[in-house]
């Protein structure tokens, strides 16, 4: 499915609480994940793979890799669980390795829960092919959240695209630029503000919908092939290397979670992860991995 003309895809909400009201079909889809995980063949092992929506192209890459290093395994992907879905279903034994882009609780260690950070990505403000412009301000991006900057230069309204309340890029983009904190809440409460549920949801309507702006990963851009425009923030180009030196400051932490007693694909798999192999798909798709020398 391609992301122009997939607009049924993402939905317009009057209020973040009408997200709140959508993000419970998350935890049914979990729910069914426990009762019936993926069946894997009698004589092929099998490794699924699920969490995060941002990091589902970059999973895909990895897999096909790793299935590649390892035929004997099969390796499936899921979309849409989320990063506590994923959480949720690699405890529930759903699937083999979670991913996620915050850090574990407390009662999810307790629960046997382990995580592997395995990179970081620059969290972007990404528009369409249409939008003009390059770069952007936290000041102009305060005055699109409030409304008061509502034209690019072109004359296209502007649109932004928000996540819910408690969605960990809102939660992120809240810490790490706490210049345009307060404008994403007020931005929260406006009517008719449109709403993305999901990575895919977000890159759906930004690709879509004229003058839309929203925030997203770099690595789910440069994996999935998005045709989407990460803008420099502040005169600083989102990258791997700017990430390595702090000099652009907004960007998600991602861990793989494993949980009590880890199949024997998924040690495996996070051993392809931290090899050679999986360090070369990560740099090429922005991430950022730490104690690693990363090419330019």
């Amino acid at each position: 499915m391609s992301l122009i003309g997939a607009r049924r895809y993402f939905v317009t909400f009057r209020t973040h609480q009408h997200v709140a009201r959508r993000l419970m079909c998350g935890a049914a889809l979990v729910c069914g994940l426990r009762a019936a995980p993926v069946a894997a063949a009698e004589d092929q092992a099998s490794l699924t793979i699920g969490g995060t929506g941002g990091e589902f192209a970059t999973m895909r890459l990895l897999g096909d890799a790793f299935h590649e290093a390892n035929p004997a395994i099969r390796v499936t992907v899921l979309v849409g669980l989320g990063d506590t879905g994923g959480i949720n279903a690699t405890l529930a034994g759903a699937v083999d390795v979670g991913t996620t882009s915050r850090p574990l609780s407390g009662q999810e260690r307790d629960k046997g829960a382990a995580a592997t950070e395995y990179g970081r990505t620059p969290l972007v403000f990404a528009v369409g092919p249409t939008t003009p412009g390059t770069k952007i301000s936290t000041v102009q991006l305060t005055g699109i959240y409030t409304g008061r900057l509502d034209k690019w230069p072109n004359g296209t309204r502007a649109r932004p695209v928000l996540r819910s309340e408690s969605d960990n890029v809102t939660l992120i983009l809240k810490q790490q630029l706490p210049a345009i904190a307060e404008a994403i809440t007020a931005a929260g409460q406006r009517h008719g503000m449109q709403f993305a549920l999901t990575d895919q949801d977000c890159a759906i309507a930004i690709a879509n919908v004229p003058g839309a702006i929203g925030p997203m990963t770099l690595s789910y851009i440069r994996a999935a092939g998005l045709p989407l425009r990460p803008l420099a923030l502040d005169g600083v180009t989102p990258n791997i290397q700017t990430i390595a030196d702090g000099s652009y400051s907004a960007y998600e932490t991602l861990y793989l979670i494993t949980g009590p007693g880890p199949t024997p694909p998924a040690r495996k798999f996070l051993t392809f992860v931290a090899s050679t192999a999986g360090w070369k798909i990560l740099v090429e798709t922005a991430h950022w991995v730490p104690d690693r020398t990363n090419p330019e």
